[in-house]
């Protein structure tokens, strides 16, 4: 494990000294996990993995080029259509159905009630959707939304839904070329806290909704979200480093929704 987390940050080392990256202390903090932590050997395996997953691309973003700096690991792998762009997906229109959300652990109801009242042009409230989710089993007002439900509001209402347990930036961004729309589970005082990476990671405690990636400036990686948890949530842009930091404990999940053809 010690040489694997050294040799995860070897490559930083290289990158042109004219580009001024963010503070990289990922590894220290999974350093920490280890050395606090009793770990099987199928756990450290996991943890390996998970870290090779998210740090390989941050990697790739300030890795220089003769044009310049190379972005193509979190770009679109390619268009669904023929002229298709990042720019069709209009990120305007997801953040306007954005709110503060009223219970406490009812974060990942609201992800999804962006999604559904955007998608089927209705105006579910929170209230509602929460007493749907309670009555069925999905959301508990006292423990939130478990990962295994998330996303269960969505193919109710017949949105073509996908689960995945270990995503990736990249297939964020795919999500979001073709139209669609992303709720990840994320540790919430990584995007609460100023600072990245000056804290300890707890886990993965809260959902919100990714609407899209703005890669125009490889130096300065934004994710745009939705929060319904801070009240200036709405279309929030978070540097790449802190959203990758704040999605790790969950394992890179994701809940993909697309809309109807």
């Amino acid at each position: 494990m010690n040489d694997f987390f050294e040799n995860m940050t070897d490559g930083l080392s290289e990158i042109s000294p004219k580009i001024e990256l963010p503070e990289f202390n990922a590894a220290d903090a999974l350093r920490e996990v280890r050395q606090t932590a009793e770990l099987s050997q199928d756990d450290s395996s996991w943890l390996e993995n998970l870290f090779r997953r998210i740090t390989e691309p941050v990697v790739d973003v300030f890795e220089t080029t003769e044009d310049g700096c190379d972005t193509e690991r979190i770009s679109p792998a390619e268009s669904t259509e023929a002229g298709e762009s990042v720019k069709a997906h209009d990120i305007a229109e997801a953040a306007g159905e954005w709110h503060m959300q009223e219970g406490e652990n009812a974060c990942a109801v609201c992800s999804q009630q962006f999604i559904i009242n955007e998608f089927l042009d209705l105006d579910l409230t929170e209230e509602q959707l929460c007493t749907l989710a309670e009555a069925n089993g999905w959301f508990d007002p006292e423990e939130g939304t478990p990962l295994s439900d998330t996303g269960n509001l969505l193919e109710a209402f017949g949105i073509d839904t996908h689960v995945n347990y270990e995503g990736s930036i990249q297939e964020i961004k795919n999500t979001l070329d073709q139209g669609g729309r992303v709720i990840v589970a994320v540790d919430s005082m990584a995007l609460w806290v100023d600072g990245y990476g000056n804290y300890p990671i707890y886990g993965a405690d809260h959902a919100v909704q990714v609407i899209g990636i703005d890669d125009s400036n490889p130096q300065d990686v934004r994710v745009i979200i939705n929060d319904s948890g801070i009240e200036n949530g709405c279309g929030r842009s978070v540097p790449y480093l802190e959203f990758m930091e704040s999605w790790m404990p969950s394992g890179g999940f994701m809940v993909s929704a697309f809309p109807a053809d």
